[in-house]
Parts: structure tokens; sequence; C-alpha cells
């Protein structure tokens, strides 16, 4: 054993092939040796001892899973890892084995140049045959069991087997054709490729021998593989190319074929059909055919009472038995057959013909009577119902009826088929047809599948129904049948059915004839459907018609991006940005393999299936990164969908602006961007407030000292005059007694005017922390004999909004102004505590209390303190509690949240200039 070199050994002139699974392949060679492909892996055996040498001819696998090879050096069989020799121990004789075969019964059969070997299940040895056969002998085995053999001397026989002897029986139509190969066919037949003559050979026990060359569209006369694949189609190797032979549904009436051209009629009759063609009349008794008789040119045919026929061609005759008569046209001046629209034979024998410009014509009785004249009615199609009313239809589709001088119209809704072709009142359906589709009347209006839905419903000029309410068409595309429910269905929604249709895959030649004035397509007595083509007569037997009931198995072939296209396999990683993709997909059903269609879906894309008909790939735009999962189902020529969906896992990779990554630091990056926006506004306020307030504080200032330098100033000088005045009136005179009570109550005026000076020059320092603040006003308060006051911080002191700071400092102020003038308190305590949620404030004293009704009026008359202190937490956001009882002190707590107290740390270097740009000044 030696490994392959460069595929060489599979590149040579293979001659024999077994696939024993999808895994597992042994290949025999013309030049000799095999090779063995397994799970991927190629392994080569050459000629040697334990192989003969020359050309393999046959590989075949019996049941215990030994593979014999039948080679032009002798018989092996490859046991144990290893090929062995077969001699005369085992009752092989030398020389070449042609052909071996592993038949149902388990029985090895072996064909040397001049005995059939059989080697039965369990037996060491073969056993030769008491008869000769040749040299190159084949064989092959039948579904019932029927063995045949051919060789170069003795032909194609019959292998019988019987009381454990077998024997060799003459066919005597095989006699002369040794086979190359040979098959037989599910359905009985025997095909082979003929060794002497060429081609290939097609046996039936009814038909006899077929043979098919060259001239019968064979690709070469030199064949030699037969194969039947699964759906039952024969294929046929040549050395210019493969061929396949299929089931053929239509046939052609081969009379036909050659005069077509002259024109064809097509009528029932009660013999059977006739057809005319050329200047021939043909008829059929009980299945075969035979020249009725010799006839002028016929371009349409009328079938009357019994035997009776009315022909169209340079002229109109009535044909009675064997007597042909021409019938003239009414008002024969400047008529011809040409103005002949359409005709009809009533049951009752009389013929109706519509003349162009002339009108509605009946013959009976020898004589023509008009009917209807074309101001009425042109009708361009004739037929008659089972109640024997004459239904007629104008070109552009008014459709009426006439019966025993009764004529009536019927409504135009829903026609929309263009010119009308066709005309068939039916026991299920009512239908008219035109060059764009198909109507059907229920009863009310009609209703209209329109050719661009369904392209195989225009131009259809013959219309049959059979027993069990199935329609039958032949229009420009072929023969269409269209099951009763499916018609049902598709009028009812207006959707395209699910149709068969017969077109020359089928076997039928050309399409439905445009010009007859009589249906092209009539149903036959034994139920077959007649169609007359441009190329000739066909008929198709619904009830011998074949189905494909193999479902295809679908398989993915490639996915191309832009620039690159990747082999299909379990899931698919195609590069980052990627947007367009092209997925390749195919079906094995060799049958019609053009009618195969296809339906698919890209799971997270499509809502449903797609109908891709035919095609065989599909594009996919603007996809994004991710998982996706494409999957695809395919139907055979029969409309048998594959039993599951064949499936292809995609992947595209994202770019890095395309992964979640890159979307949070976008997220975070906005968010950020927003804080700084929002904390960038929140400053520019805070400035526009400190701005204000230090307005304010300085208008303060001003009216401050305008106060003491001007009005304090003036009173002042004032009291001191009346003074002056006072005290040069007599000690007890009573005016200066009540000069003396204004004096003293005009000093209280200006204490109380200079307290309200310091009060409005009352403000936070720009620098120092709340403590430090609040410890200065202590320092101002301390006196002697005076209360103790003491200032205290906990926690690490954090610097503090400026407004925040302004307001707290003025609170606290206020609230130890007040436990100095009215507690009368021996301690007085101020306490900062910074803490990481939120900034707390408390001042308490040991005093003598606020009553509680001056806590719920909010003060003192005439005093605002504690009105202005809640009135500045609220301004800051800041959460006030005042807790105080007479005799037991006062207690004053301010808590803030730190958010709102604590001025953010920003270093004047990197952000300088942003507040610069929103209305600040740098640090």
């Amino acid at each position: 054993m030696t490994p392959p070199s460069g595929g060489h050994w599979l590149s040579g002139n293979v001659t024999a092939l077994l696939l024993r699974d999808d895994t597992d392949l042994w290949v025999g060679y013309f030049g000799g040796g095999t090779s063995h492909l397994h799970h991927g892996r190629l392994e080569h055996y050459p000629p040697g001892p334990g192989f003969p040498a020359g050309a393999v001819y046959r590989l075949a696998e019996d049941g215990e899973g030994t593979v014999w090879a039948a080679t032009s050096g002798g018989l092996a069989a490859w046991r144990g890892g290893d090929w062995a020799r077969i001699g005369e121990a085992e009752g092989v004789p030398a020389g070449p084995v042609f052909w071996v075969h592993v038949d149902r019964s388990e029985t090895l059969w072996a064909a040397t140049g001049e005995r059939l070997l059989r080697r039965r299940p369990g037996s060491p040895r073969f056993e030769a045959s008491d008869f000769d056969i040749g040299i190159e002998a084949v064989m092959a085995e039948a579904d019932d069991g029927q063995m045949w053999l051919s060789d170069a001397t003795h032909g194609t026989r019959r292998i019988l087997q019987q009381d454990g002897r077998f024997s060799a029986e003459a066919a005597p139509a095989l006699a002369d054709i040794a086979a190359k190969r040979m098959a037989v066919a599910r359905d009985g037949q025997l095909w082979l490729t003929d060794a002497r003559n060429g081609g290939a050979v097609r046996w039936t026990p009814d038909r006899g021998v077929e043979a098919f060359g060259r001239r019968d569209g064979l690709g070469s006369d030199m064949a030699v593989p037969v194969l039947e694949d699964i759906e039952g189609n024969m294929w046929i190797g040549t050395n210019l190319g493969l061929n396949r032979f299929r089931r053929r549904d239509a046939m052609m009436l081969a009379p036909t074929l050659e005069t077509a051209h002259h024109g064809l009629g097509l009528a029932t009759s009660r013999g059977g059909m006739v057809v005319g063609t050329g200047e021939r009349l043909l008829r059929e008794r009980d299945g075969t055919w035979r020249d009725a008789m010799a006839i002028p040119e016929v371009l349409s045919i009328a079938g009357g009472t019994g035997d009776e026929l009315w022909l169209l061609g340079r002229a109109l005759w009535r044909l009675r038995g064997a007597r042909l008569e021409e019938v003239p046209l009414p008002t024969p001046t400047a008529v011809t057959t040409y103005d002949v629209l359409a005709m009809a034979a009533a049951p009752d024998g009389a013929l109706w013909v519509s003349l162009l410009d002339r009108g509605l014509f009946r013959h009976a009785a020898g004589a023509w009577q008009r009917v209807l004249p074309t101001t009425t009615l042109q009708p361009r199609v004739l037929a008659f119902d089972a109640a024997g009313r004459l239904w007629m239809a104008e070109r552009h589709g008014q459709v009426a009826w006439w019966r025993d001088g009764h004529f009536r119209r019927m409504t135009r809704e829903g026609l929309e088929m263009g010119d009308v072709t066709a005309l068939y009142p039916g026991r299920r359906h009512f239908l008219v047809a035109g060059e764009r589709g198909l109507a059907r009347f229920d009863g009310i209006r009609f209703r209209t599948l329109g050719a661009n839905a369904v392209p195989e419903l225009g131009a259809v000029t013959g219309i049959a129904e059979d027993a069990d309410g199935g329609l039958w068409l032949n229009g420009i595309r072929g023969v269409v049948q269209l099951p009763h429910r499916e018609a049902t269905r598709a009028f009812a929604r207006l959707q395209p059915p699910s149709i068969r249709l017969f077109d020359e895959r089928d076997g039928l030649l050309g399409v439905a004839v445009q010009s007859s004035s009589t249906p092209t397509l009539l149903k036959g007595r034994d139920g077959r459907v007649w169609v007359s083509t441009n190329q000739g007569v066909a008929w198709i037997d619904p009830a011998r018609v074949g189905r494909n009931t193999h479902a295809p198995r679908v398989m993915m072939r490639s996915i191309s991006t832009a620039n690159t296209e990747f082999p299909a396999g379990p899931r698919v990683v195609l590069p980052p940005r990627t947007r367009n993709v092209e997925i390749g997909y195919g079906a094995t059903s060799l049958g019609v393999p053009e009618r195969v269609a296809f339906r698919y879906r890209l799971l997270g894309v499509d809502d449903g299936w797609q109908e891709a008909g035919p095609r065989r790939q599909v594009f996919y735009t603007n996809l994004g990164p991710g998982e996706y999962r494409f999957e695809v189902m395919a139907a055979n020529e029969d409309g048998v969908w594959s039993l599951a969906p064949a499936s292809q896992a995609l992947y595209i990779q994202p770019a890095f602006q395309q992964t979640r990554g890159f979307a949070v630091l976008c997220v975070l990056a906005i968010v950020a961007l927003l804080w700084l926006a929002y904390y960038l506004r929140l400053r520019q306020l805070g400035m526009h407030i400190r701005g204000r307030l230090q307005e304010r504080h300085a208008e303060r200032e001003r009216i401050a000292r305008e106060l003491h330098d001007t009005l304090l100033q003036s009173i002042q000088g004032l009291i001191l005059r009346f003074q002056a005045v006072a005290d040069t009136l007599p000690s007890l005179d009573p005016a200066r007694s009540a000069m003396e009570h204004a004096l003293q109550r005009a000093d209280e005026v200006l204490v109380e005017g200079r307290d309200r000076v310091l009060d409005l020059r009352a403000t936070a320092p720009d620098a120092g922390h709340l403590e430090e603040l609040l410890g200065q006003v202590a320092a101002e308060l301390r006196e002697p004999g005076g209360p103790d006051i003491e200032v205290s911080a906990q926690g690490d002191a954090e610097a503090l909004d400026p407004i925040v700071r302004d307001e707290l400092y003025r609170i606290g102020r206020e609230a130890m102004l007040n436990a100095y003038r009215h507690a009368g308190a021996g301690r007085i305590c101020a306490t900062v505590e910074y803490g990481r949620r939120e900034l707390r404030l408390r001042i308490f004293d040991d005093g003598v209390g606020i009553a509680d009704d001056t806590l719920e009026r909010g003060g003192r008359p005439g005093h605002w303190g504690l009105n202005g202190m809640r009135e500045r937490a609220s301004r800051i956001g800041a959460r006030l509690r005042i807790w105080s009882r007479a005799g037991a002190g006062t207690e004053v707590e301010l808590r803030i949240d730190a958010g709102s107290a604590y001025r953010p740390c920003l270093r004047s270097s990197r952000w300088s200039w942003l507040r610069t740009a929103f209305g600040g000044t740098p640090s």
C-alpha cells in the first residue's frame, strides 16, 4: 500500500465504482489497482501479490462486507484490511473475470470467459454452470429477482434458478444483442448498450426491442454505462456526453408530425377520436389508428350526431359515413371559410357558424338561418352546455346565451383577460379564457386569474373537465392540469394555484393552435385528453400520468461576498463590514431539474418563506453583523417538497465600531458629555446667581453705608441738639421730663437702626470653611460674663458652594445671635458635620427656650429671624428643624445633600477654558 500522489490515481481512466455509504468509496482503474476513499482519507492499492494485474471491470460488496473485484487478471476479495486473490482453491479458474454481482439472496455471481460461477451464502466454494458463456459478460437483476446475462458470443439471456440448479434461457428478441452494460428499470424495462450495433436498446415484453442511436438524439453511438437513478430516470453514458431517458406523459400522434403545417382538425365521434391532417382523415378504432379516407385540406372539425362530422378547410363539408358533401356557406357572395370565426355542432345535429361582419347562422334541414345580426353580437367563440344552450363570447369579452329564441347577455364585471380565446360552460365551472388570463363565473360576477401571475393560463384555446371537476387547459405554454380544489381556491382568493404543466419536457411538442374555430382540447370517451398544437396532435392519459414521489435533497453550494467566495460548511464566518451576501444552493432532482422550485428564508430578516421559483441563488443586502441562519427547501417537478430544509449558519464579524464595547463607549461618552454640559450649566447658573448675590450684597452695603453716614449720623446730631435744649430747661419743668423720655426713645431707635445696618452688612467672607466663619462670629460675641460659645467640626472639611456657604453662614449667625441676645444661655454650641451624603449644621444652647406658640407663629411679633432662617434654607434646598421647649434650651438643625453643598473639584489648568466659555472665570 502506498499513499496517493497529487491525486494521480483518481485522475486516471476509472472503470468501476462502488459506493458503500456517504463516506466510503472504492474506485477501480483500467490501468489496474484500486483506491479507497474513507472518511476523507485516500489510500491506493496497486497490483501486487494480493491484487491481480490488469483492468478492473466490476466491484461489488456482499452481506458480510467483503468487497469483490472482477479484473482481467482474475478475482480478488478485500478481507481483513487487505486484498487477496481468489483461485482454484475456491473454485475460480485462472483467467479473466469479467463481472461480479451480489443478488438479493446474497448469492455471489462471477462471469469468466467460459463459465458462469455461483457462490451461495455460507458456501466456501463457487459452483460452475453447465452451459457456456462468452467473453465480456455482464449481468443485471430485476426487482423480482430475475437475473439477466449478456456476453459477446451468445447475446442476452435469462438466468433461471430451480431446484438448486441454474440455467440460461434464450430471449429471441435479444439473441443478437451483446450488451456492454445493462440494467433493469423499476418498471420492468431492460436497458442495454449495444456492443455490436452501437447506441442503446430498450426491451419490454409488449413492445419488443427499441433502439436509440445518434439519429434519435443520443449523444453518440459509442455508449457504455447504464444507470437508473432514485427517481426512475435512465442514464446512458457515451464518449460524447451523458444522456437521460425519463418518462413521457404526452404522446404525439406520429402521422400528424409531418403534416401539421397543413392544418389540424380534432373532434370526437361515436367510434372514437377523429383527426384531420393534411389531406387525410384518421380515425381511432379500439386504440388503433387507420386512414379513413382522403379529404380536402382541413383546418377545423366539429363533431355532429353519430358519426357525422363537419369539416372546415377551403370550404365547408359534411361527412356522413363515407359520403363527403360540400355545404355552401350562407350569403356566399364574397364569403370564404376564412370569414368563419367559430363553429359548433348542436346536440340536435344543427351546425352553428359565426361569420365575420355577418352575424350568427344556424344550418338545419339543408338551409341556413340567421339567428343574430352583428349589431346584436359578433361571436368569436361558440360552445353548447349540457342543457342545450348555445353560449357565445365576443372578442372583447361580452358573453351571452341563446336557446329557442331567447337571448340574454351576462355581466362583464371581472372579465379582464383581453381578447377571448375559449369558452367552457361545464358542469362545475363556467370559464372564459383570453389572451391575458382565465376567468370563472361564480354566479354573480367573473373572477379572473391573470396571466401576469400565472403565465401558463394565457391564450388558452381548449378547455375540458374531468370526472373530479379538475380542469385541463391547452394554452400558449403547454397543457395545464388544474385540480378542482386548486381551481376553487385560486378563483376564490385570486391567488396562483398549484398546477401541473405538460410541455416539450413531457413529450408535448409545440403550443396550442391559436387560429382554430373549434376547441383545441377534447376529452375522449376513454378518458384521455387530446390536444392539437402547431406541431401535431398529442394525447395524455390522466390515469397513467407519472408522479415523482421522491423528495429532492437540497444542498448549499457557496456563499459569496463582494470579493470572496466561501465554500458551504456548518458555519461560515464572513469578514467585518460585509453588507451584501450571495447564497448559492441546489437540489438533487434529476427528472426535470428545470422545474425544480425553491423557497427560502433568512431567519431574523425574512418574515416568512420567500418563493424563488427555479432560481438557485439569492441575494441579501444591507446585512449587519451577527448570527444568521439561512434555510432553503425544494420541490420536484410534481410539487413534492423536501422533507426538511437545508440550513446554513452565517456569522458576520462586527467591525470595532459595530461591537457592543464600542456602543458602551459611545453611551458612556454621551453620558459624560451630558453630565459635563449639565455641570457647566449648573456652574453657569451658579456664577450668575453668585453675581446677583454679590450685586445684592454690594447694594446692601451701599444702603447700610448711606444709612450709617447720613440718616444715623443726622439722627445722632438731632439727638445731641435736643439734649442740649433739654439741658437748658429746669429740672422740674414738665416739658423737660417729656423731652428726656422722647430722647430716651430716640436712643433706642438709633440702637435698633444700627443693628439693622449691621444685618445689612452681615455676609460670609470670601474664603474659609464654614466652621471658621462661625468661629469669627463667636469671637465677636464673646465678652466677660457672657455665655460660653463653642464652634467645632466633624469629618474632613470640604469646600462648599459659595452660595450655599453664604446662606448657611447667615442662618448659623442668626441662630447664634438669637441665642446670645434672647436665650439667656450659659453655653452656646455650633457643630458642622461633613458627611459623605449630607452636610449637617447644628446649633444648640441651654437657655430659656422658645415658647410653643412662638414656634407655631414663626417668631415674635415684629421679629423675622425664624422666618428668615426658613426662607434661606428653602432657597438652597436644605431641611431646617428647630426644637425647643420653655426652660429646656433650643436646638437648630440644618441638613443639606452633599451634592448641593459641596463644590465639585475641578482643576483650573484643564477646565478653566470651559468655565470661561460658559460665563465663568478661571480659578
